[in-house]
């Protein structure tokens, strides 16, 4: 009987990276829509005003889901070697809506170090690019900064297959992008929360019902105490990478929904809160909700009183974990 083979040796660990996080994600500065941008899309848009856009959102919110469906059901083959400027698509589950206008060919910004890589490398490279189907008015009512779109014709003929012209978009998060395409078509905010989050939150952090911060702040605190005892920090990274991702196609294309930033606000409070908990600095993230006792009180302003963070601290929050991206 041959002795047992030695057990390999063990694989280094992966490093430890650190990642400075912001603390809150802001909105970005309101802009309103683009009257060219909607001119394009529809001559008779050219001249709405701000109440009549909001009209206009409040009709597709009804139609939307509808629309949505729609997309869905779109099937187009494209070309392996390049990117047409158009491509025939069919319809096969398109009711008794509009088909979709136009094909998104969603891609990312080249990384810093595929950048400074040199231009041989780069060549050989393919960048991946997404195609998705959209209907423009929906984007365009919605996205403040979206870039113009190419002039479709006014309406097309109900037909088994339609061409529409090829877009292309370049995001900071192209994977990210159907999560909020899917939410502005069906502002569902209950779905992009699961979306999000490892699990969906409870009833009392998205109740629309006013409550005490105190109350609010103590379930989220133990929302986010049970994500970070269930989930591993990697695991917890991933879903603020998306979280991010969002935010940052968010503000490039100029979306100003209050639905979409309450979600967005929310989420990133649960998974900074779950993250500091995880890491063992709750501190960073959990207010207190007692006074603490005059003494500790005492002690706790001597001590700030030398060791005051700076803003770059306060502003943030610090979470490490291997090998896993970091939001940028």
């Amino acid at each position: 009987m041959q002795d047992a083979e030695p057990l390999p040796p063990p694989q280094p660990s992966l490093t430890t990276q650190t990642y400075r996080l912001p603390r809150e994600l802001l909105r970005p500065a309101y802009q309103e829509i683009s009257r060219e941008t909607l001119q394009a899309v529809d001559p008779d848009l050219g001249d709405v005003d701000d109440i009549e856009i909001e009209y206009l959102r409040d009709a597709f919110e009804d139609i939307g889901p509808a629309l949505y469906r729609t997309l869905a059901s779109v099937v187009a083959d494209p070309p392996k070697e390049s990117l047409p400027k158009e491509l025939v698509i069919s319809v096969t589950d398109q009711g008794d809506f509009p088909a979709p206008t136009h094909l998104l060919a969603v891609y990312g910004s080249p990384s810093p170090a595929a950048s400074s890589s040199s231009k041989d490398v780069a060549a050989e490279t393919p960048r991946q690019v997404t195609l998705i189907p959209v209907h423009a008015v929906v984007l365009t009512i919605y996205c403040a900064r979206l870039p113009p779109l190419i002039p479709t014709p006014a309406s097309q003929e109900r037909t088994p297959t339609y061409k529409v012209p090829v877009q292309p978009l370049c995001l900071p998060s192209p994977t990210t992008f159907p999560l909020l395409s899917s939410f502005l078509y069906t502002k569902r905010s209950s779905h992009l929360l699961k979306s999000l989050l490892p699990t969906p939150p409870p009833p009392t952090l998205t109740s629309t019902e006013g409550g005490p911060s105190e109350s609010r702040t103590q379930h989220l605190s133990a929302f986010a105490a049970t994500l970070a005892s269930t989930y591993t920090a990697q695991a917890l990274l991933r879903h603020i990478h998306t979280t991010h991702g969002l935010w940052q196609n968010a503000c490039v294309l100029g979306v100003h929904d209050d639905g979409l930033w309450e979600v967005l606000e929310l989420v990133w409070e649960v998974l900074l809160t779950a993250m500091a908990i995880s890491a063992g600095t709750p501190d960073l993230m959990v207010k207190r909700l007692t006074p603490p006792p005059p003494e500790q009180e005492r002690e706790q302003e001597e001590g700030e009183q030398g060791d005051a963070p700076d803003a770059e601290q306060a502003g943030s929050a610090t979470a490490s974990e291997s090998g896993t991206p970091a939001p940028t």
